[in-house]
């Protein structure tokens, strides 16, 4: 390897974090690295284009893009005939394609140093950034310098600090939790090919990048717990008859596990911060272990915030808001504090903002884009599949969507993937 592709390695988790965690420096206001590298992957476009080798993404990108286009329309119609301002997703194909389009650049830098764009690669990728999220989470909480560098390298919102909660460098509350329960999945799936195969040379880096994200992870966001609970779904689908390896990975999950759980004990018992933000990550056990029950604070919450419509006009078309309305000068119903209707449920946002036909179009938008990956690689039809369980499970609890991680998967190499598979053969990290 020569010396610019071992600088690509380095620089390239950089630019993976600039898009699966975008953020806004400082110095330029107003444009995250999302967008940056959207425009820099409108001038690969372009030029491949020129060349005539634009790669397809997919015979289905078109459909893709009606399914988008619907759910622009459906909140233009539901802000008509509400006459309301809330205009959230009123540009939502115009964000696909800043997705598609940045991805698409992530892709080329990643062709560029490794000659390849497949799954293995771009889910290390990412793996890595979300286990170095979790470690600089801790160092800008515990080391004052680094904290005080990120808050003035990046516009992060000075509403981060009165919630006294963990964050990285865009990583932040249930916008990290979601990506890392991506992450998690991901690292599930290469673990299961790599031990299957009885490949085991990444399953400690694997389980270790699994302590973290379960364990820091937490800290950050409890919603980090959907790809913990998936992660071990899946692990527990393994059979040692069909498994060579599983002896040998259950023993890796054993001696990282206590040593996780001890170097926890440890910081637990001396380190406040620490002590609280253990607290709140696994608010659950502790509540078992003090008080005889299971109960978290925010999931007692959120069942109060389980609230629904009173008139068939508002679950057809929605109400037109899916921010607070305290937004809208013309606004003369209930004022609210927090979200409408005070519900941070994500079915239940979409149901209020655009309707029930609303949900159902962007329900449908993500399960096309689904299942165009399944249809453009089936052997990984098993990763996409747990893709779309997070992001429905997380629809219980926030309002969001995962398109981001499928706008990477559409560029994979697929006659390398189809001829390379089973990925566990891949030995780059």
């Amino acid at each position: 390897m020569m010396w610019y592709k071992y600088l690509g390695v380095i620089l390239l988790p950089v630019i993976v974090s600039f898009f699966y965690f975008p953020i806004v420096f400082r110095i330029l206001p107003g444009v995250n690295t999302k967008m940056a590298l959207a425009v820099i992957g409108c001038f690969f476009a372009g030029y491949q284009m020129a060349r005539r080798s634009f790669p397809t993404v997919d015979k289905q990108l078109l459909i893709i893009s009606l399914w988008a286009l619907s759910i622009s329309f459906i909140t233009f119609f539901s802000m008509t005939y509400n006459d309301t301002p809330d205009n959230t997703y009123l540009t939502y194909i115009i964000s696909m394609y800043v997705w598609l389009i940045g991805a698409y650049a992530v892709s080329t830098f990643i062709r560029w140093v490794h000659g390849k764009y497949t799954l293995t690669l771009i889910s290390n990728y990412i793996i890595t950034v979300c286990v170095a999220q979790c470690v600089l989470a801790l160092v800008i909480d515990q080391y004052l310098p680094a904290k005080i560098f990120v808050n003035n390298l990046i516009d992060k919102g000075d509403w981060i600090d009165s919630v006294h909660r963990l964050y990285g460098i865009g990583a932040e509350l249930d916008t990290a939790g979601i990506r890392f329960s991506i992450s998690l999945v991901m690292l599930g799936y290469l673990l299961k090919n790599a031990a299957r195969n009885g490949l085991v040379k990444f399953i400690p880096l694997y389980l270790a990048g699994f302590i973290i994200l379960a364990i820091v992870g937490n800290m950050v966001a409890r919603t980090t717990s959907v790809g913990v609970l998936l992660f071990l779904f899946y692990l527990l689908l393994y059979r040692p008859t069909e498994n060579p390896s599983f002896k040998k990975t259950l023993g890796w999950i054993m001696l990282l596990a206590t040593v996780a759980v001890l170097i926890t004990i440890y910081f637990y018992n001396t380190n406040p911060a620490i002590y609280k933000y253990t607290r709140f990550a696994f608010e659950g056990f502790f509540n078992l272990y003090e008080n005889g029950e299971w109960s978290i604070a925010s999931n007692e919450k959120l069942k109060t915030m389980y609230v629904f419509p009173e008139s068939m006009k508002t679950w057809f078309f929605g109400d037109g808001y899916i921010v607070n309305p305290k937004a809208d000068p013309y606004y003369t119903g209930k004022m609210f504090t927090g979200y409408y209707q005070n519900t941070d449920v994500g079915y239940l946002r979409f149901i209020f903002y655009f309707g029930i036909i609303g949900l159902l179009l962007f329900s449908g938008f993500i399960l096309q884009v689904g299942k165009n990956c399944i249809k453009k690689i089936p052997q990984y039809k098993e990763l996409f599949l747990l893709l779309l369980a997070v992001n429905f499970i997380v629809w219980f609890k926030v309002s969001t969507d995962i398109f981001l991680i499928f706008a990477l998967l559409l560029f994979l190499d697929e006659e390398k993937e189809m001829n390379n598979y089973p990925m566990a053969n891949e030995n780059t990290l």
